[in-house]
C-alpha cells in the first residue's frame, strides 16, 4: 500500500495508527523536493543525527521513538511534541504510534512530497501547524479546498480534523491540538491542529 503526500507551505508530521496498526507498519518513506542540506525524512525505528544546514549535530544518534511527548518533531530541529497544556496529555489515538519527521526548513519548497509504504491500512494523521495560511498560532491552519494552503487536504478526499476537544479551548469545534516545544525546555512555542 503506498500513498505520497504533497506538502505546499506547512510544518507536518505524518502519524500512521489505529488500533489494529503493529509496529513496522511504515515500510518507507522516499522525500522528493526536500532540501539537501540537511537529513532527509524519517520514521519510527530510524536512527540518524538531528543537525542543521550549517552540519552542526544538535541530537546525535536520535532513534525516531513512537509518538509521545518529548519526541522529537523535525529532522533540523531540536523541537519537541509537547501536551497542549502543562495539565493535559497527548491524545490518546495517537500516543505509542509510528510517525514521520521532516525537517522544519522543507516548509517553503513548492514540490515537497512523501510517498509513504505502509504494509497494512492505516488511519493517518496530519499535524499542520496553526500558523499555515494566517500565520496566526492561535487558530486552526487555513487548509484543504477553500482554505490559503495545502487544498489537498480536502474533506471529500478523506481528511478532516479530528475534534475530540483535546485543544487548548476544549472545544469539539476546534480540531485537537499538540504543542511544539521548539527549543525542547518544556514550554509551548506553538500549536498544531491533527
Amino acid at each position: 500500500m503506498q500513498l505520497t503526500l504533497i506538502r505546499k507551505l506547512a510544518s507536518l508530521a505524518v502519524i500512521v495508527g489505529a488500533v489494529s496498526v503493529s509496529a513496522g507498519t511504515i515500510v518507507s518513506v522516499v522525500e522528493s523536493g526536500g532540501d539537501t542540506d540537511r537529513p532527509s525524512a524519517k520514521f519510527t525505528g530510524q536512527t540518524f543525527d538531528i543537525s542543521n544546514p550549517n552540519g552542526t549535530v544538535l541530537v546525535a544518534g536520535y532513534t525516531v521513538p513512537t509518538f509521545d511527548a518529548g519526541a522529537k518533531s523535525m529532522t533540523d530541529r531540536t523541537h519537541a511534541y509537547a501536551p497542549y497544556a502543562t495539565t493535559s496529555t497527548l491524545p490518546a489515538y495517537l500516543v505509542g504510534n509510528e510517525y514521520i519527521m521532516i525537517a522544519n526548513n522543507d516548509r517553503d519548497n513548492a514540490s515537497y512530497t512523501l510517498a509513504i509504504t505502509l504494509n497494512q491500512p492505516a488511519n493517518l494523521y496530519l499535524l499542520i501547524d496553526n500558523r499555515l495560511g494566517d500565520a496566526d498560532a492561535a487558530t486552526p491552519p487555513s487548509i484543504g479546498p477553500t482554505g490559503a494552503k495545502m487544498t489537498w487536504v480536502d474533506p471529500a478526499a478523506g481528511w478532516t480534523p479530528v475534534t475530540t476537544g483535546s485543544n487548548r479551548a476544549l472545544s469539539t469545534a476546534r480540531p485537537d491540538e499538540i504543542g511544539i516545544d521548539e527549543s525542547a525546555d518544556g514550554s509551548i512555542n506553538n500549536w498544531s491542529s491533527v
